[in-house]
């Protein structure tokens, strides 16, 4: 679990900061290409991170701070 629930702190941060080096960019850089790249590495994260979610689910450890803090909610907030 500890192992599934490290990967999941990783891809958080790659989720937010996919959001938030899209928002710094400057709109020479957000050409079709460059969002199209975005959108396919934020939906690879975001499956890996679903999928990860689910298996932790499996364990029912709620007091655990992944569930306390609600990570699985926050990080679907940048994904949308």
């Amino acid at each position: 679990m500890e192992e599934i629930i490290s990967t999941q702190y990783q891809l958080m941060q790659s989720i937010e900061n996919v959001y938030t080096n899209f928002k710094k960019d400057g709109d020479e850089r957000k050409t079709y290409s460059n969002i199209q790249r975005r959108i396919s590495t934020l939906e690879a994260y975001w499956n890996e991170f679903n999928s990860n979610h689910m298996q932790l689910i499996d364990y029912q450890n709620v007091d655990h701070e992944y569930f306390k803090h609600n990570y699985y909610q926050k990080t679907n907030d940048y994904y949308q």
